[in-house]
């Protein structure tokens, strides 16, 4: 049995506001700790972008548009209650759905486990 890492420094451009839960530090915690000797046997894989065709298997293609017409530039925009975009979201989100699907596609690959990715934006369910 093999158990994978998918990982892209992308899935660190989703930069939300101070206090929310969604934070970069969380995700460099989980990485420190992934690098760490007790996972040394992770066989480690690039989160490849998903293609919008991927991603429209799950999420309305309004939503995603939605979106792509308010990704910020500089800040954050408030999509909904608890849903943020900052300049990157869309790059992190692209990685976060490409590691869920890579898996899936992976042909060499007997069993594979997602570990220390929180899927941003473009994966959550709720879209």
């Amino acid at each position: 049995m093999v158990t994978g890492l998918y990982w892209h420094p992308d899935c660190l451009l989703h930069v939300m506001p101070t206090g929310h839960p969604e934070c970069v530090d969380r995700l460099n915690v989980i990485s420190a700790v992934l690098e760490g000797e007790a996972f040394a046997s992770l066989k480690r894989f690039e989160a490849p972008q998903a293609t919008w065709e991927q991603i429209g298997l799950v999420h309305e293609r309004h939503y995603i548009e939605a979106v792509l017409r308010n990704s910020p530039e500089k800040d954050h925009y408030m999509l909904d209650a608890d849903t943020y975009l900052s300049p990157g979201s869309v790059a992190a989100a692209r990685r976060a759905a490409g590691a869920v699907c890579a898996p899936a596609e992976a042909t060499d690959v007997v069993e594979t486990k997602l570990h220390g990715l929180r899927a941003p934006a473009m994966c959550r369910g709720s879209w």
